[in-house]
């Protein structure tokens, strides 16, 4: 695995653990509206992808709708 990989996979559990604290604060204090939204936010978190993931996404994506043409 890159070590760029590496680095975004190990940040993103970062941020989801400190997003989960912020919930679990939330829940625990009553409110009960922003701990589903915080919950939401992170099942709709995408999973990290380095630049060149991100470029291969995209021409696949283009080469698709070449194709389709």
């Amino acid at each position: 695995m890159e070590d760029g990989k590496w680095r975004l996979q190990a940040t993103r559990r970062e941020v989801e653990q400190g997003w989960r604290a912020v919930g679990d604060i939330l829940a625990s204090e009553g409110h009960t509206d922003l701990t589903a939204e915080v919950r939401s936010f992170l099942q709709k978190l995408r999973p990290p992808q380095t630049e060149r993931e991100q470029i291969a996404a995209t021409l696949r994506k283009h080469v698709r709708v070449a194709m389709d043409r």
